[in-house]
């Protein structure tokens, strides 16, 4: 127990400490009250599980996790589920890491069959170090307040010098939006697949689903450098308002001295597909359905070297089947990538953006997207273009067909 906090666990260096389990528990907490907080530092757990958990806030957090120097060999075991979780102010369940005398290293993060008032994950580490997380994802779940009407709430992954294996956002029936921020992060796998997301009640600029990939001077060409090697975005369906005062955009992926793909597993890079994006508007810029960029330093080239490919490689941008060392496209059938059967509907912007800088390696799939501009009833700037490609460098393979595109 604390104050301010219906439950307290706080505990350092500790040992024989192999499960921590909260369960069939309900607090209300007071107006700046956490509901249930759990700090370790440097306790060898293998196992905290928070389940059947009713908890209410207004100006803290629900549920707040702070981990740290957890090397638990193998990896510790995170999970919330089948918990409902109200914190009108702050975060409904907010999940903290750090590595700074030890690496911390979860086997999973699991957030399923819920009802959160928003997911947040912070994960950091010092420089002699690097957090793991074998695998994290958020599925089945409702992010939303509390309302009679209940407006969606965000997932987001703010990641510094943390390595994600495989991270999955899946079959949520409601949320605002999924942020992905990753620093010196590198992302072997990310699917995001099968969710509803409502951005009809932003008040500031939202992307229903953002990926972005930084990697700085420090980290350029080490095991820490920010590369997106396989991501897969699927079968979600991201509604906006065309009443929006503020920028909504659809599906946004940008890449910083980060390689999407791989140069040496053509199957790796990115799939993005049977999206249903629709009624995106804003009344101070154009929206975006789907947009893709990327930029590369002098110094990220002269360190992307490949044993077997070459040396100085530019960025990779590999939305595209066939050879990521030749940009010979082929017809295998393990290589799916591509920006396929998406449709784009409504929508006051623009329909698919792509923009890169110099030193890009761009190979791409765009086939059977559907792109049907949006109502000339809102005012300007209302940009209507079904498809702008901007490159500093000429693109390496691109390949555009199958398109309907309605601008009546």
């Amino acid at each position: 127990s604390g104050s301010g906090v219906g439950i307290r666990i706080n505990l350092s260096n500790l040992t024989g400490l192999n499960h921590i389990t909260i369960e069939n528990v309900k607090v209300t907490g007071g107006a700046a009250s956490q509901g249930i907080s759990v700090t370790l530092n440097n306790v060898g757990i293998q196992s905290l599980t928070v389940d059947q958990t009713t908890v209410t806030t207004t100006n803290a957090n629900g549920i707040d996790l702070n981990l740290q120097n957890i090397g638990t060999a193998g990896g510790a075991d995170v999970t919330v589920k089948d918990s409902t979780v109200r914190s009108t102010n702050a975060t409904g369940v907010q999940v903290t890491l750090g590595s700074s005398t030890l690496s911390t290293h979860l086997s999973a993060l699991t957030v399923a069959d819920s009802t959160l008032e928003g997911v947040g994950v912070t994960s950091t580490a010092g420089a002699a170090f690097q957090t793991l997380i074998d695998q994290t994802s958020v599925r089945n779940t409702r992010v939303q307040d509390g309302s009679a009407n209940p407006v969606a709430r965000s997932i987001t992954y703010n990641l510094t010098r943390t390595t994600v294996g495989d991270l999955r956002v899946e079959e949520n029936p409601l949320l605002r939006g999924l942020s992905v921020t990753t620093t010196d992060s590198p992302l072997k796998s990310a699917t995001i697949a099968d969710n509803t997301i409502n951005l009809t009640a932003i008040t500031t600029a939202t992307s229903g689903i953002g990926i972005n990939a930084t990697t700085t001077a420090s980290a350029v060409g080490t095991a820490q450098q920010s590369d997106v090697t396989n991501l897969l975005i699927r079968t979600n369906a991201i509604t906006g308002s065309l009443a929006n005062n503020n920028t909504a955009n659809g599906v946004v992926v940008n890449l910083t001295d980060s390689n999407l793909g791989s140069y040496t597993n053509n199957s790796a890079g990115a799939r993005i597909t049977a999206n249903t994006i629709s009624n995106l508007s804003s009344s101070t810029g154009a929206a975006v359905g789907i947009q893709v960029s990327a930029s590369a330093s002098a110094a990220f080239v002269a360190a992307n070297d490949v044993a077997g490919v070459g040396n100085d490689l530019p960025l990779l941008l590999d939305v595209f089947n066939g050879s990521n060392a030749t940009g010979v496209r082929s017809t295998a059938a393990g290589d799916l990538n591509g920006i396929t059967s998406n449709t784009l509907t409504s929508n006051n912007g623009r329909g698919l953006v792509v923009s890169t800088l110099a030193n890009t390696k761009f190979l791409a799939d765009v086939t059977s997207n559907t792109v049907d501009g949006g109502s000339g009833a809102v005012t300007a700037p209302n940009r209507r273009e079904g498809v702008s490609m901007t490159f500093t460098d000429k693109p390496t393979a691109v390949g555009m067909d199958s398109f309907n595109l309605n601008f009546s």
